[in-house]
């Protein structure tokens, strides 16, 4: 897995009957998972971060992160004709599993009131 990822598999099924000329019905079951990573690089790994009023240095707070869904859906529906009038009645089962963990500030913060005078040199832009 790279520092970033996100991807996601989704997979249904449908069924539907037709009864006559008065009724219908439809069944579908689906199963879907999404997944987001965002891992802290290696390099990056146990920097914390130093952080000044307008001015955040060092690595990032959300890091590292995993997280992932997945979603069962079971749904049946049956519609019914009738002259000028149609009645549909169906129920829907929606089963949704997160998973993952989300470290926020994994590696710590020193927070500083003020700017030092020296700030370029202590962390210069190019480094």
């Amino acid at each position: 897995m790279s520092d970033q990822s996100q991807y996601s598999r989704n997979a249904q099924i449908q069924w539907s009957r037709v009864f006559g000329a008065s009724m219908a019905s439809e069944a579908r079951v689906a199963y879907s998972r999404f997944l987001f990573a965002n891992l802290t690089p290696a390099y990056m790994y146990g920097v914390r971060t130093y952080s000044f009023p307008g001015l955040a240095v060092g690595a990032a707070s959300n890091q590292p992160n995993s997280y992932w869904s997945d979603t069962y859906q079971f749904r049946y529906d049956l519609s019914w004709f009738r002259g000028n009038h149609d009645i549909k009645a169906g129920g829907e089962f929606l089963r949704v599993h997160d998973h993952g963990y989300w470290f926020n500030v994994a590696f710590g913060t020193l927070a500083f009131n003020s700017r030092p005078p020296d700030l370029n040199r202590r962390f210069p832009a190019e480094a």
